[in-house]
């Protein structure tokens, strides 16, 4: 992973630090994880002068950037001059300190509080409300209106110290927003998926062999010295356990009810697809999908057209169906419908 930003942050220990990108591949060879920038005269890091996210990309299996700060306050007010997230970004990580709630307003917690539009109503020396710091979040010159059209997932910081404000502040923001709200500690390196409070299950495809910048088979790949895999699969016995015991996992046929929530909040955020977790299906794997498709649409002799060089899997299933399949030549935007007139 590589780690850097695009504007100042406080060294991290233990994490090495290289100033030329061209020294990355020697410091992965050694490295997991490798921060690209120079100390600059404060103490603090700063990134590369001239900062090609996309060149990065390539560069690492992951690019961590640090986009933007709030000089140690919980809560910033966002300028229009201050630095947009790249547009190459993937997903925005926006965070917000649960310690807003606890403190008066005041330039001690709010980072340019003199510059906050007034319909925010943050006064000074009156503690905030959640829905007041939610709204100023969400609104177009708030945070979630610098991040553009990147994928955002918001993250109340602070939970470890002050559990009740993160809740509140979560609660405020899952009532307003349709996309994921996490609460943890930054500090502790713990996080949930607000509302559940349940860590949520996760995922991993772990390609076989060894790649060249994880430096090792990605299957035996260690969390603090145990087996990642063997973490994740206690974890979600911890959490899950009492459901993965039983038919259905406790959400009926239609599959996981917390991955089908939590696919309705991303297709409606990145999207704008409206849909719930009821016209979800979950299914084991695209053949499922294939016979279910199949078996809705299909009847013997109807004429199914497929790329001309296509997935083998599909070709079986549809001829098990007892259908004409033809191949129809391709372009660099898919099927070319002009061959298929007559």
């Amino acid at each position: 992973m590589l780690v850097t930003t695009s504007t100042r942050v406080y060294p991290f220990p233990g994490l090495p630090c290289v100033d030329d990108p061209a020294r990355l591949p020697a410091a992965f060879a050694t490295q997991r994880t490798v921060f690209l920038g120079q100390q600059v005269e404060d103490g603090k890091l700063a990134g590369p002068d001239a900062l090609d996210v996309d060149a990065l990309r390539g560069l690492a299996d992951i690019v961590l950037l640090e986009a933007d700060g709030a000089r140690g306050r919980p809560f910033k007010v966002h300028l229009p001059r201050d630095p947009e997230l790249p547009a190459a970004a993937t997903l925005a990580l926006a965070l917000v300190g649960a310690s807003v709630l606890e403190l008066p307003v005041s330039a001690d917690s709010v980072h340019r509080l003199d510059r906050a539009p007034a319909a925010w109503e943050l006064r000074e020396g009156e503690r905030p409300a959640p829905r007041q710091i939610a709204r100023a979040l969400l609104a177009p010159d708030g945070m979630l209106g610098k991040t553009g059209r990147v994928p955002v997932r918001m993250l109340v910081n602070q939970a470890d110290a002050y559990p009740e404000h993160a809740a509140a502040l979560a609660d405020a923001l899952t009532a307003a927003w349709a996309g994921p709200v996490l609460t943890g500690s930054a500090r502790e390196g713990r996080f949930a998926l607000h509302p559940t409070g349940a860590a949520p299950v996760a995922l991993i495809v772990a390609a076989a062999g060894r790649g060249e910048r994880f430096g090792g088979d990605k299957r035996q790949s260690a969390l603090k010295g145990t087996p990642l895999l063997a973490t994740l699969a206690g974890e979600a016995l911890r959490t899950e356990g009492h459901s993965l015991s039983t038919y259905g996992l406790n959400s009926g046929p239609q599959g996981y009810l917390p991955l089908r929530e939590a696919l309705a909040r991303q297709l409606q955020q990145e999207t704008s697809m409206r849909c719930s977790a009821d016209d979800i299906l979950i299914v084991s794997g695209s053949l499922q999908a294939l016979d279910l498709v199949n078996a809705a649409f299909l009847s013997p002799g109807d004429t199914v057209i497929t790329e001309d060089c296509s997935y083998g899997g599909a070709y079986t299933r549809l001829r098990r169906m007892g259908v004409e399949i033809v191949g129809a030549p391709l372009d660099e935007e898919g099927i070319r419908i002009d061959t298929l007139q007559g």
